[in-house]
């Protein structure tokens, strides 16, 4: 009660009853348009990453070692190994590279290569890692409105002067922007998917740039 006493002498909210005309009600439309970049997060599909053990490996030995392992048909020098925990694959090479897809993080995709090395070196290889490298992370966020591509795809392209952008609603149902190594796709629902990152900041900060050009095509 004493807090309740100690603001209503205020003035600056004793005439609250002043700002209630409805110039200064917030409608659905004017929520959706509030929406912080800051604070909206990335939602990551896949992550592309590569290890290099620098040594040559007996794929077939090491199938046979490994259950959730098979020989790639279509790619005799490979081997492919699954983690059904987590659904991703690793690809193992005869010369001791590896690729690692379909992780949902990065520590996710970091922690399967190693996994895989651990194992290799108890098989009794001389191993040495090297080379472990993020290749392409694909992420996406969801705006909860309809936009008009007409007027984003004029956006964009007035907006980023050297960026490649393309739209043709009659080949693709998305405006494609090429810009700073990513590609970024946009669809009228509101979907947003970005490819060709290295790491999770790269994915925020050209969200943070186009998003006031989504707002302003917002139907």
């Amino acid at each position: 009660m004493e807090i309740i006493e100690e603001y209503s002498n205020d003035s600056t909210i004793s005439n609250i009853s002043d700002i209630t005309d409805s110039s200064f009600i917030l409608n659905s439309e004017d929520l959706i348009l509030l929406q912080n970049p800051d604070e909206m997060s990335p939602k990551i599909q896949s992550i592309t990453s590569t290890l290099n053990l620098d040594c040559s490996l007996n794929l077939k030995i090491i199938s046979q070692k490994i259950k959730s392992s098979e020989i790639n048909q279509n790619n005799k020098s490979s081997l492919i190994i699954k983690f059904k925990d987590n659904n991703t694959l690793i690809t193992l090479f005869s010369n001791g590279k590896m690729i690692c897809s379909g992780a949902k993080s990065e520590k996710v995709a970091k922690s399967n290569c190693l996994k895989i090395a651990k194992i290799i070196r108890k098989l009794g290889y001389d191993i040495k890692i090297k080379e472990y490298k993020i290749q392409n992370i694909i992420a996406n966020y969801e705006i909860n409105f309809k936009l008009d591509l007409n007027i984003l795809y004029k956006n964009i392209c007035d907006c980023f002067k050297n960026a490649n952008c393309k739209f043709d609603k009659n080949v693709f149902q998305g405006v494609i922007v090429y810009i700073n190594g990513l590609n970024v796709t946009i669809f009228e629902s509101g979907k947003i998917v970005i490819s060709g990152a290295k790491n999770k900041n790269d994915i925020e900060n050209i969200f943070k740039q186009i998003f006031p050009l989504i707002n302003e095509a917002k139907e």
